[in-house]
């Protein structure tokens, strides 16, 4: 856990090469933690209604191999839009990548996972094309894509199998990476009173959102404000901790997944 008080704004975008460790290493965490799935497990509906854990792994799958060529998620997207109108442009182009993985037989599903994991990412040419779709924040584009949102939704998706399975979720020092750019994320479209953010757990860390560092501390599980900051449904008990000044933003704040 990092203890050091630093403003999230000021943070860094993951680099390129950090970038790639850290979806590496999520997406093999994944292969790991679903091998030892039971064949019941993989038709678990998980916390995204519409999937269940094989879909869950498919979409991870589809995201990767997309990372590679970012031109897949545009046909993918036109073509899903076709199919599902009233999906969102990114959540009809994962629709889309999902179908073609139904009805692999799980090894097969994991060894094409395993692969795309393998592919190397987008040429440079391609990183600074922006991505004004999906709820992505202003500066999204493709570099913002491939390094952030690929591991940040492959490290949610752990956590949401986990969940709907009740397996154990293995910790792993990129998991720390995967929260800080959510902060960093949350404190660049933050309106709400400053506040140092203290967050436990293996993924945890203390950072200043706003500028005053005498601001109030809202102390909060790591994984368990992830999941809110996405849109799922948290514990309610963990908001004592929050003071009445700063609760309120942090209730409404989200962050895209």
């Amino acid at each position: 856990m990092t203890n050091t008080l630093s403003r999230a704004a000021a943070l860094p975008q993951t680099g390129a090469g950090l970038a790639v460790e850290v979806a590496r290493r999520q997406g093999l965490l994944l292969i790991e933690e679903a091998l030892r799935l039971t064949p019941d497990q993989w038709a678990t509906i998980t916390e995204c209604p519409r999937w269940t854990v094989f879909d869950m792994v498919a979409h991870v799958a589809a995201a990767t191999q997309n990372a590679a060529n970012p031109m897949r998620w545009v046909v993918d997207g036109v073509v899903g839009k076709l199919r599902h109108p009233h999906d969102a442009f990114l959540d009809a182009a994962n629709e889309i990548g999902i179908g073609r993985r139904r009805g692999l037989p799980v090894p097969e599903l994991l060894t094409d996972l395993r692969r795309w994991i393998e592919v190397p990412k987008p040429p440079r040419v391609l990183r600074r094309v922006p991505v004004p779709v999906g709820g992505l924040p202003r500066y999204g584009d493709v570099a913002y894509l491939v390094d952030v949102i690929l591991a940040r939704d492959t490290w949610l998706h752990r956590h949401d199998i986990a969940r709907a399975t009740n397996s154990p979720i293995r910790p792993d020092p990129t998991s720390a990476e995967v929260v800080a750019q959510v902060i960093r994320d949350l404190a660049l479209g933050w309106d709400g009173p400053d506040v140092v953010v203290a967050l436990t757990g293996d993924e945890g860390g203390i950072w200043l959102i706003g500028t005053d560092p005498d601001a109030p501390t809202a102390n909060l599980p790591a994984v368990e404000l992830m999941r809110h900051l996405s849109g799922r449904d948290v514990r309610q008990e963990m908001w004592a901790a929050v003071p009445d000044k700063v609760r309120p933003a942090l209730l409404s704040a989200r962050v895209t997944f």
